[in-house]
């Protein structure tokens, strides 16, 4: 009775199997066509059939379809999750192409390039329909990863074929601007152009063909391509590059359309770099050329503000004085313009130019001396004349002094001192000049005589030169010898002196070095201290004198610990050679022979890298 009760349950069983089968297949195909049709129902369909036979053997072909819909709505983090739950293997060899490319292209779309491109590899060498787009992606995926060669093997093996024509031909040309192959740029973008004229992508060729064209000094056609690309940006509400609207309004500029030039580069967006400063001195010449003197002026002065290109500041403080000139400005801002300018650059290239502007703005003369001499003529001069010859020979002096002849600024400022009558500012500076002036030439006394000439002008106080003068008497000492004299100087200077002046850690030096050749050795070695702790210019100097100090009071680790600190925080100074030489021999007074032979050898290293380096540069 059970053996019945068996087989009728089996039977029973194998029937409903059957009976299942029947259904599974039938709804499979349903969801096959519903996705083949991108019926609407698709999606639910597809969801349904796993959902009735979470144990379908089609259930890889579903995720698979599923996918794919994903993947053509645009969910392509969702339609790479569904990928990953299918297994290749269970699909047949039709449907396994469909699995890499659009698993492929939803990769590609979240920029995970390197999934994607092993994807297209292995379905591009295949026999199907999908192998041209693999081939194409792959390229695709390459040329974002910047490995241009294996991207162009890619496009060229597309170009040919269906719609790639249209596209693969422009990362070809892509490629070989970023490449440099600027020739093949040219051939293959005019012919692209020619071909393909209504192609979105021809902004991009118009763009590039721009560039090249204004690198190549060829500025009518340069202009022709970058009007033509920002036109095309226009139409597709996109901004042209900053690079590219400053090369516009340049290629204007050279082709002497200043206004059009004006129109372009007052849109190059300003930041601190050289193309914001070209801009604006360029900007300047423009308005120069239309007349517009107050707008070239205002230009001229931002270029002056970027202090990035010491040429192009030069031009625009250049062109900023001469508009300065022209304007018929008032007299002080044109001495301030004029002064500003030589002060900045002495010896500059239009240093001519200004010198005439400045004898014409005066006397209608082209420079100074001929100012002078024309004064010179005129009989019972008044005291206007007089202060203004005064100011006339002064100021051959500071040129003189300026352009390093400095025996000629001692001569023009001896007649400044020899023709002043009473008291005169000229006078009191120009015993400042000349005692400069004779420092220079190594003339020490002359040049403390002219101080203590200069210190004893009833208007001394008004000087701007009192500290400089008081820091040039310490130095007249110093280099004298009179090192007493100079150490009482130099401590009044650095009493007045902020810490901030860059002059500043240079006098605690040279105190220091009064204080070590007077063999005071610990006042030396404190005063060096506080030029390490300044961190200043000079440290490095300081930080080896130091330790040389305190090696002639046999202080030997203190003086291996200074002269170490200089080549751990100054390794390119000068002096960490010798501090390395000076190590080795602190270490054999502590009787440390071995470290002393490393660290002489050390020094014969340096000292050879120096020497190679000054023999190859």
């Amino acid at each position: 009775m059970n053996k019945r009760l068996c087989i009728v349950f089996l039977l029973t069983l194998s029937s409903i199997c059957y009976l299942g089968a029947q259904d599974y297949e039938r709804d499979f195909r349903a969801a096959q066509q519903a996705f083949q049709e991108r019926l609407k129902t698709a999606p639910n369909t597809l969801k349904q059939h796993l959902s009735n036979y979470p144990y379908s053997p089609y259930s890889d072909e579903i995720l698979l379809m599923e996918g794919v819909l994903q993947t053509e709505k645009g969910k392509y983090k969702q339609a790479t999750k569904v990928f990953n739950k299918v297994e290749a293997k269970n699909l047949s060899r039709e449907t396994q192409p469909m699995l890499y490319f659009y698993a492929g292209y939803a990769l590609i779309q979240q920029k995970q390039y390197e999934k994607a491109l092993s994807l297209f590899l292995r379905l591009k060498n295949q026999k199907s329909t999908y192998a041209p787009h693999a081939r194409y992606y792959a390229g695709y995926c390459y040329y974002c990863m910047q490995d241009f060669p294996q991207a162009m093997a890619e496009f060229l093996s597309v170009e040919h074929l269906g719609v790639y024509k249209k596209i693969a031909p422009y990362y070809i040309v892509q490629i070989y601007y970023a490449q440099h192959q600027y020739d093949k740029v040219y051939d293959r973008a005019e012919e692209l152009l020619r071909t393909y004229p209504d192609n979105a992508n021809n902004d991009e060729l118009h763009r590039m063909l721009g560039e090249m064209y204004y690198q190549d000094s060829l500025y009518v056609e340069a202009i022709q391509h970058l009007e033509t690309y920002r036109t095309k940006r226009h139409e597709q509400k996109k901004d042209i590059l900053r690079n590219d609207i400053y090369l516009l309004g340049m290629a204007n500029y050279y082709t002497r359309n200043y206004q059009a030039a004006i129109d372009n580069l007052k849109l190059v967006k300003q930041i601190e770099d050289s193309i914001s400063e070209n801009t604006c001195l360029h900007l300047g010449h423009s308005y120069l050329r239309l007349d517009d003197l107050e707008k070239a002026k205002l230009s001229y002065a931002a270029a002056m503000r970027f202090k990035i290109n010491d040429r192009l500041r030069e031009e625009a403080m250049y062109n900023y004085v001469q508009i300065t000139y022209l304007q018929g400005s008032a007299l002080g801002e044109n001495i301030t313009a004029f002064n500003d300018f030589l002060r900045e650059y002495p010896n500059t290239q239009y240093a001519n130019k200004v010198y005439a502007l400045m004898g014409d703005m005066y006397m209608t003369s082209k420079n100074y001396k001929s100012a002078l001499e024309a004064l010179s003529e005129i009989k019972n001069p008044n005291e206007e004349l007089k202060n203004t010859m005064q100011y006339l020979r002064y100021q051959m002096g500071i040129d003189a002094f300026l352009q390093n002849k400095m025996q000629d600024a001692v001569t023009w400022m001896s007649e400044v001192i020899e023709n002043a009558n009473g008291t005169s500012d000229y006078k009191t500076e120009a015993y400042y000049v000349r005692a400069e002036s004779h420092y220079r030439l190594h003339q020490y006394d002359a040049c403390l005589t002219d101080l203590k000439q200069y210190n004893a002008q009833p208007n001394v106080n008004k000087s701007s030169n009192q500290q400089a003068a008081l820091y040039l008497k310490g130095y007249a000492y110093f280099n004298q010898q009179q090192l007493t004299d100079a150490q009482t100087v130099f401590s009044n200077y650095i009493a007045q002196t902020d810490t901030t002046n860059v002059t500043y850690a240079d006098v605690l030096n040279r105190l220091g070095d009064c204080s070590f050749n007077s063999r005071h050795f610990e006042d030396a070695i404190k005063l060096y201290e506080q030029v390490v702790s300044h961190k200043g210019a000079g440290a490095d100097y300081a930080l080896f004198q130091k330790g040389y100090a305190l090696g002639l009071l046999h202080r030997y680790d203190e003086k291996i610990q200074a002269m170490q600190q200089i080549n751990n925080l100054y390794p390119r100074s000068d002096y960490a050679d010798d501090a390395l030489y000076e190590t080795a021999r602190a270490q054999l007074q502590l009787e440390k022979s071995d470290d002393a032979i490393l660290t002489n050898y050390s020094s014969n290293i340096q000292t050879a890298i120096k020497l190679l380096n000054r023999h190859w540069s």
